[in-house]
């Protein structure tokens, strides 16, 4: 994975992102970042690619130009993508392991309402390029933290966004069969608020980052980290 480097123009500097995703990136280590940016970006992107595909086989071809793109070497990639330009300066000899998130998007293309495995088939994809992050801090016995942690996150938030009541449930169900609490070192942190957040929503019933009460949960894990 590619160190943030304060000298190169950030390729996705104007990109917004949701109040959670901003929260979590205040709160990454700044040689991780960057990273965590690219990873979002490329996230909002699959999820509108999908989203706005009227036919599977439409949304399975935008994916697998994704997938094919990623597994080319930068100079062979197609140019003129903001995010794919982006990849190499941000995620560097890591890229791979994006390829899991393209994976985990194509589960949503399935028949509505999907079933919980492909629910959870989904999260789990989208949680694994995550564990990239963990040879940065030298603590490979945080994987299995870092990809609970994300899993539960990427759950929570497909639950309440998805339109179908059966979908929600399911998300919010597999979410809560993910046990115990996950404590991340500080250059984690980020990944870390995302989890927090999630737990908060399971407890509240409500939305990421809804009220007060969440926004202290945000506010209070990436102070102290717990």
């Amino acid at each position: 994975m590619a160190n943030d480097n304060t000298s190169v123009l950030d390729p996705l500097a104007a990109t917004t992102f949701p109040e959670e995703r901003t929260l979590a990136l205040a709160h990454m280590a700044p040689a991780l970042r960057r990273a965590l940016k690219l990873y979002f970006a490329l996230d909002a992107r699959l999820a509108r690619q999908v989203a706005q595909a009227r036919e599977p086989m439409l949304g399975q071809i935008r994916l697998a130009w994704w997938r094919d793109q990623l597994k080319l070497p930068a100079v062979e990639r197609a140019q003129g993508d903001q995010i794919l330009d982006a990849v190499e300066v941000m995620w560097g000899s890591d890229t791979n392991a994006l390829l899991a998130l393209v994976d985990g998007w194509e589960e949503l293309l399935g028949e509505a309402p999907l079933s919980a495995a492909a629910i959870s088939q989904f999260a789990a994809g989208r949680a694994q390029p995550l564990a990239a992050f963990i040879p940065q801090t030298g603590k490979e016995a945080l994987v299995d933290h870092v990809t609970r942690a994300g899993k539960r996150w990427a759950l929570v938030d497909f639950a309440w966004k998805t339109s179908e009541p059966v979908e929600h449930e399911a998300a919010l169900d597999l979410a809560r069969q993910i046990e115990g609490t996950v404590i991340l070192p500080r250059s984690l942190r980020g990944i870390q608020v995302l989890d927090r957040l999630a737990c908060h929503s399971l407890k509240t019933e409500t939305p990421l980052l809804v009220g007060r009460s969440a926004a202290f949960v945000a506010l209070r894990v990436g102070l102290i980290g717990r």
